[in-house]
């Protein structure tokens, strides 16, 4: 995971920013024009910390020690969704189910039908979200009822939901998030049409 920090310099000495979780720590990066940015790799996943920064001239002289306890260093909660198991597809069942998996236990309150964003073709209602096993705030299904035929294809929007520690999400992530409902369409492939 990696991090970029970009803040203002009063000088021309080297910046540094230092914190146990960052990969080669310290990281440094040259003051110019005033300003800095530097890309740090994090060790850790979902990390939410204080960090350090300084500056050193030439000679080794560390000055300005500072800790940027306003910045909340986090990489993002990934997040994936796909069709539920036992969903099939095409389908004239409603509602559509699929499976949403994130990486770090979410506060379930943030999550909320508004999150779901149907790129698809059929028009559909609200979803319904209910948390399912392992029950530890990373897993939920999500059911879907389309209420014109067409794909349904739901996404969830980055930083849209939130952990208890404000590690917000990236954007979803799918390895098959389509499902066609056709109110004609066979309830299980192969199965004549009525």
């Amino acid at each position: 995971q990696t991090v970029t920090f970009t803040g203002a310099c009063t000088t021309t000495d080297t910046v540094f920013i230092s914190h146990a979780d960052i990969t080669g720590s310290p990281v440094s990066g040259t003051c110019t024009a005033s300003a800095y940015s530097i890309n740090v790799p994090f060790t850790t996943t979902g990390l939410k910390a204080n960090i350090q920064t300084y500056t050193q001239d030439i000679a080794g002289n560390q000055s300005g020690n500072t800790t940027l306890a306003s910045l909340n260093v986090v990489a993002a909660n990934t997040v994936t969704i796909n069709q539920a198991i036992a969903q099939t597809d095409p389908t004239n069942i409603s509602p559509v189910l699929f499976t949403v998996v994130f990486s770090l236990p979410i506060n379930a309150a943030t999550f909320t039908p508004a999150d779901i964003i149907n790129t698809g073709t059929a028009t559909v209602a609200a979803a319904t979200i209910t948390e399912i096993a392992p029950n530890n705030g990373t897993t939920f299904q999500v059911s879907i009822p389309p209420t014109s035929n067409g794909t349904v294809i739901p996404t969830i929007a980055a930083s849209s939901v939130m952990t208890l520690a404000l590690v917000p999400n990236a954007v979803s992530s799918s390895t098959d998030n389509t499902v066609t409902y056709d109110t004609v369409a066979d309830a299980a492939p192969g199965a004549p049409d009525m």
